[in-house]
């Protein structure tokens, strides 16, 4: 059976699971699905249409479900927010509505969104994700699984964050950052590869070595930053990996940022 404090408030088709907790002064309206498992702590609100996963913990005084700051969005239905399951929701967080019924917000499995942090309108986040205290995603933008993004940032909207990337704090990005590799700076800059992330992330020797070697084409080269997308499928057509680095710089819509300011021959493999 859930356990729903007395004095928390609750309106409208809501389904609560069993085990679920709902702490003082929650209030939660709409068309709402909290699964098997997961507590909702102090004065956290839930509006509109949002499914929270099974084993998340939330609050206090967490946000979802708020209207997008969009200027276009004048109170129309919308589709749903989404969040997975094993979940980690600090207090203060904000994760906005989607602007259309077609489109969604996103949180994956596993991530953990600390105290302040933002999750724009129809923005996407992946599994394992962290994002640091005061973390700032706009509208439409999307990270992908495992990436670190420290405190204090800023991603501009449409921006893409690809997989097992760390961002160092106060950073600004108004382009994408491409997979595997650490940023920083206002504005960011890739400043090498993730080694030690992806070293935790069992990725072999051998792995590491050719995405090395992959962005100091696309870096250090001749090349155009496509030309060098297309030239590592060429030298490595079999890899999926490197496929997958390829495809997230061509499908780019913003382009990605600049880099290198330092040697990646000094990052240690």
């Amino acid at each position: 059976m859930p356990k729903v404090h007395p004095t928390a408030i609750i309106e409208g088709n809501v389904s609560i699971g069993s085990d679920v907790e709902i702490g003082p002064y929650v209030v939660i309206k709409g068309n709402v699905t909290i699964c098997e498992g997961t507590t909702i702590e102090t004065g956290t609100c839930l509006y509109g249409n949002v499914v929270i996963g099974e084993s998340n913990k939330i609050g206090p005084y967490a946000v979802i479900g708020s209207d997008p700051q969009d200027l276009k969005y004048k109170g129309e239905e919308v589709g749903f927010i989404r969040i997975g399951n094993g979940n980690m929701i600090r207090e203060f967080v904000t994760i906005h509505k989607p602007t259309s019924k077609e489109s969604e917000t996103v949180i994956g499995n596993n991530c953990l969104l600390m105290v302040g942090s933002h999750v724009a309108h129809d923005a996407r986040v992946g599994n394992e994700v962290v994002l640091v205290n005061n973390a700032l995603l706009a509208g439409f933008s999307i990270v992908e699984d495992g990436a670190f993004v420290s405190a204090l940032i800023g991603l501009h909207q449409h921006t893409r964050i690809g997989k097992y990337v760390m961002i160092g704090a106060l950073s600004k990005i108004t382009q994408d950052i491409p997979p595997f590799t650490m940023a920083i700076g206002v504005p960011a800059e890739v400043v090498g590869i993730n080694s030690l992330g992806l070293r935790r992330r069992g990725f072999t020797v051998e792995q590491r070595s050719r995405i090395k070697e992959c962005y100091k084409i696309i870096y250090k080269s001749e090349y155009t930053i496509r030309q060098a997308a297309e030239k590592i499928l060429e030298i490595f057509p079999d890899d999926e990996i490197i496929k997958y680095i390829s495809d997230f710089i061509l499908s780019s819509k913003r382009g990605i940022v600049k880099g290198l300011r330092r040697e990646e021959e000094n990052i240690e493999m």
